[in-house]
């Protein structure tokens, strides 16, 4: 609903058409809306009609669409192309001497003729514009692409969706029939910002070096003045030109130039860190994507894992240039900015901070994912801070399946200028959400870690015992399972149907091994046998881990406590699927 711009009181319309609407001798088509609040006009400006009510009619009303979008831009390139040429004169013509000549044959044509031609021009120059454009990003037979200087890009519509928004800028002018401008330099102020838009559109959707996005724009640029010459030239209008000087392909250049040496300026200072992952697990594999794919990173990130072809299998999988697999531990920790470490358990976690120590640490962000004990978060904070590091605690809720999607729930711990050099690559690339502990102690985020997944442990051992119940009872599983699919959906109903299924038993790479989850149980027990307490159901799941542990060694899956819970009822530990 639209309001009063002075006193912002809800209004039904700024404006209403009366009878006389098309009389020109009735004066103006509009009556502008009194506020009944405050007595003024809702919206004063609204008198510049024929501004205003265009861009509503094209643009703001319901149901705005990218090919609105366009239309408003090719129909105001008209209007500026037109009135370029027609300011522009003919050569050794003086300010004062300009008048319709500049138009040739053009200038006795009816207004209606003059109007279709500049939209033919404008209509051959943008899609040539966008056609070349489109060409060198996404046709196989694009010469950037064959030359590898950046892949293929699959989806054109994109690309022109990019360049229309990013030259929106180009409307600001209407801004000029309200307020005047005594500077000549904004206009071409203007025109930079629409080529800089153009350039930084291109860099963020193809993820590409600034020379890229700055070459495909001035190619694009080129391309459309070429064309707008040609029709130009078609007509007999050789000595004019579709662009002024201010709008000229010399301000486009420098305009790109610009950009680029604007770039290398402050490259230093506005890069986005480099970064090292070391843990490739479930979790690490699927947070490494998302950091590549979402984290708009200026280098490569350089992955470790202990086993060295996990970290290849991952590379080959990412798109080409996005990561590099590193052997040398201390040398790539001397290489970057920030360390995530996302490994298997606090021996593993205190093997990598030896390793890391041996490096120049001054300066650089450690970034800690893995599940261990509070005590071993603060143990390692200790290690780095003593040799000028920065830590923060950083362990993630969620499944496999959730960290591929970038769904994870952070818990971040540490000192606020760390935590906030940490957030970027949390929620919205690798997290849905953050549960925020700056400033408190580090060993708290690992406490929330460790009693957090007690919620899983319990919740198996609960759907095994259930299942198991129901089976032998007679009832059958399914009344169970629609049950829990009704009254618990989400992580209940996925354990469920992996138990249900057979998943348990035929997955062939565990989704939370066994010697992990018992590891988390070990930390559980520990805490609460600090805290002078007991968590009895952790010990129960706990022992039907060990006994899991003997039958299916350290591939078994938690999920498969209902294998076990089977076997001691008198059923296999195999279902029936």
């Amino acid at each position: 609903m639209p309001i009063c711009i002075e006193c912002r009181h809800p209004v039904k319309t700024l404006w209403t058409q009366y009878s006389g609407a098309g009389d020109k001798a009735s004066g103006h088509n509009i009556r502008l809306t009194v506020c009944r609040k405050c007595g003024r006009f809702c919206d004063k400006y609204v008198e510049h009609d024929f501004v205003v009510l265009f861009i509503d009619l094209v643009l703001i009303k319901p149901q705005p669409s990218i090919v609105r979008l366009g239309i408003l831009l090719l129909l105001f390139d008209v209007y500026l192309t037109w009135a370029r040429i027609e300011n522009q004169g003919l050569p050794g013509e003086t300010p004062g001497e300009r008048n319709e000549s500049s138009l040739g044959q053009l200038a006795q044509q009816p207004i209606v003729i003059q109007y279709f031609f500049f939209l033919m021009l404008c209509t051959l120059s943008t899609l040539a514009f966008h056609a070349v454009i489109r060409f060198l990003v996404a046709s196989s037979l694009s010469p950037l692409v064959a030359l590898g200087v950046l892949p293929r890009y699959r989806r054109p519509n994109s690309v022109s969706t990019a360049l229309l928004v990013s030259s929106s800028t180009k409307l600001f002018p209407i801004l000029l029939v309200i307020w005047d401008y005594d500077v000549p330099a904004a206009a071409t102020s203007l025109g930079w910002a629409v080529v800089a838009n153009n350039v930084e559109a291109l860099r963020i959707l193809l993820d590409c070096r600034y020379y890229v996005a700055c070459l495909l724009a001035l190619i694009g640029a080129a391309t459309r003045w070429s064309v707008a010459r040609l029709v130009l030239v078609a007509v007999g209008l050789n000595g004019t030109d579709s662009m002024s000087v201010d709008a000229s392909m010399a301000t486009d250049a420098k305009a790109l130039w610009g950009a680029v040496t604007l770039h290398q300026a402050k490259s230093r200072s506005t890069m986005a860190p480099t970064l090292l992952w070391i843990g490739l697990g479930n979790m690490g594999r699927a947070m490494c994507k998302n950091i590549v794919d979402k984290g708009n990173l200026d280098a490569p990130l350089l992955i470790y894992n202990r086993s060295k072809q996990r970290a290849v299998d991952l590379s080959q999988k990412l798109p080409g240039g996005k990561t590099e697999v590193v052997e040398s531990l201390v040398d790539a920790v001397a290489k970057v900015d920030i360390i995530f470490t996302c490994v298997a358990n606090d021996e593993a976690v205190s093997e990598v901070i030896a390793a890391a120590l041996q490096a120049d640490i001054k300066g650089k962000l450690f970034i800690e994912c893995s599940t261990i004990h509070p005590d071993a978060t603060q143990a390692t904070a200790d290690k780095l801070l003593a040799q000028g590091a920065e830590f923060v605690a950083a362990p993630v809720f969620g499944a496999p399946a959730a960290a591929e999607a970038g769904q994870l729930i952070a818990v971040l711990a540490g000192p606020s200028a760390s935590v906030d050099r940490a957030r970027p690559w949390f929620k919205g690339v690798t997290a849905r959400a953050e549960i925020d502990l700056t400033g408190a102690p580090y060993g708290k985020a690992t406490t929330l870690k460790v009693i957090g997944n007690t919620f899983v442990l319990n919740m198996v051992e609960q759907l095994a015992e259930a299942h198991v119940l129901a089976e032998t009872s007679g009832l059958g599983t399914q009344p169970i399972h629609a049950l829990v699919e009704a009254l618990f959906p989400g992580p209940y109903a996925a354990y469920s149907t992996r138990m249900l299924s057979g998943d348990y038993h035929t997955r062939a790479e565990p989704l939370w091994a066994v010697d992990l989850a018992r590891k988390d149980a070990r930390h559980a027990k520990a805490l609460a046998a600090a805290a002078g307490t007991r968590v009895q159901n952790v010990e129960t799941a706990d022992a039907h881990l060990a006994s899991l542990r003997e039958h299916a060694g350290p591939s078994g899956d938690i999920a498969a406590i209902y294998g076990v819970v089977r076997k001691k009822a008198g059923l296999n530990f195999k279902n029936d699927v």
